[in-house]
């Protein structure tokens, strides 16, 4: 009979305990803070709902007999598994208050994936303003982590009004085509369901990915006189071609370019049609199933457990005002980064951090500033910095793991921001300050 173990099962069995239970005294002071929390928690809710409801109503959607982006997102993710990313992101502050696309990582039949959809709530799911941004981190996202990229189109193309913010620069929309055949040569996948009319820049989208699935009714086409101009024998597009454009399109009106019986009977460019919205989306599952993942049991060390302490302690910990510190904030702190070792703040940071005007530059410098010898401001009793240093966490020639430099970003906050001066002077004389 085989013995099998986890590795290093001891030491993931039985691990050193951090942190201890808040007293009763220091939950009761921490109320406030809990309150003034619940208040921030309650304006991004707001602001998350108003995105979602953002565009026409949802029942018109309905009514017509198609799905909302959403719709689509609840059918496609493993029910407990979605986390929505750049939900309030409107980096150009448009009108239309977000940036016209959902995305966020979640599990569809069990395989972790990036996934963004067009909210077709919102301008038919235009290209405007300030979406060529989000679409660039969610590209980014799924090269990183090495997981497939899910795309639910449904783009009427871009917001005219507005092209020169759409189309000008090197991360603008014209960034997938880049973006996909980098992921495809990569060999990450990129599975795309296509819904409605895609038309011009609509159908960015749907021309480089690696699966493509469409609804019987969609149509996904890249065109327009610049387009077809190149494709004129003397390369631009003169009065003559213009009218002779005109012309030829008049026919084109009840059959727009692109339909399932061009993309899946003559070209083959659509893997799948199905004549209805779930049909696409079941499709989009069975490529999922298809994807290679490693068992957890690969690499787990021990099996799974919930934290020690309820993750609604925070609340009580981390303050809202950066001017109140927790002790418990500092003892958390101080126990991940020392453990019993006085040098260990200085086996994290260079010698150079003492000197506040040096300037660091460097990819491998994790920077914090923070106040020195502060002053009390009799009014607000609040700690002000009179000289302001930058702290480089020294990742180059110290390992420095993300639970140390967490940490110690947490201890340097509640040391800077202390009401306490004395007991602020005391630690800076302690650390050479």
């Amino acid at each position: 009979m085989p013995q099998k173990q986890t590795p290093l099962r001891p030491y993931f069995e039985k691990m050193p305990d951090i942190g201890k239970p808040l007293s009763d005294g220091e939950i009761r002071r921490s109320q406030e803070n809990v309150e003034l929390i619940k208040e921030q928690e309650k304006i991004l809710a707001a602001e998350v709902e108003r995105v979602r409801n953002a565009g026409i109503p949802a029942e018109r959607v309905h009514d017509r007999g198609g799905m909302t982006v959403y719709d689509r997102l609840d059918y496609l993710v493993d029910d407990g598994t979605w986390c929505p990313l750049h939900s309030l992101y409107n980096p150009t502050d448009n009108e239309e208050g977000c940036t016209g696309v959902v995305n966020g990582l979640g599990k569809i039949e069990g395989k972790w994936a990036v996934i963004i959809g067009f909210d077709n709530k919102v301008m038919a799911g235009a290209w405007i303003a300030g979406q060529a941004e989000n679409i660039l981190m969610v590209t980014d996202l799924a090269k990183r982590l090495n997981v497939p990229l899910v795309w639910l189109t449904n783009c009427s193309g871009v917001k005219l009004m507005e092209q020169e913010a759409v189309y000008a620069g090197r991360r603008s929309s014209g960034a997938p085509f880049y973006r996909h055949a980098e992921l495809n040569r990569l060999g990450i996948p990129i599975l795309n369901a296509i819904y409605g009319t895609n038309p011009a820049g609509g159908g960015y989208q749907g021309i480089s990915p690696t699966i493509l699935l469409a609804h019987d009714k969609a149509n996904i086409a890249v065109g327009g006189a610049g387009i077809v101009g190149g494709m004129n024998p003397r390369g631009e597009v003169d009065v003559e071609s213009a009218l002779a454009l005109v012309e030829a399109s008049r026919g084109v009106r009840a059959k727009p370019p692109g339909r399932v019986e061009t993309h899946f009977y003559q070209t083959a460019y659509f893997r799948e049609v199905h004549e209805d919205e779930q049909g696409v989306l079941d499709g989009i599952k069975d490529y999922m199933r298809m994807q290679p993942a490693y068992d957890p049991a690969m690499f787990r060390v021990a099996e799974p457990a919930e934290p020690k302490y309820p993750a609604d302690d925070l609340n009580l910990i981390l303050p809202a005002k950066s001017r109140h510190c927790h002790l418990s904030q500092i003892q958390v702190a101080l126990a991940m980064i020392f453990h019993d070792r006085r040098d260990a703040l200085h086996d994290l940071v260079h010698d150079a951090w003492r000197n506040h005007d040096a300037p660091f530059v460097g990819e491998k410098h994790v920077l914090f500033s923070w106040p020195v010898h502060g002053s009390r401001d009799a009014t607000h009793r609040v700690e002000r910095p009179r000289h302001v240093g930058q702290l480089p966490l020294a990742t180059n020639h110290a390992v420095c793991p993300f639970e140390l430099r967490f940490a110690a970003a947490v201890l340097v906050n509640a040391l800077a921001f202390r009401t306490d001066k004395v007991f602020a002077r005391q630690i800076g004389r302690g650390l050479s300050i």
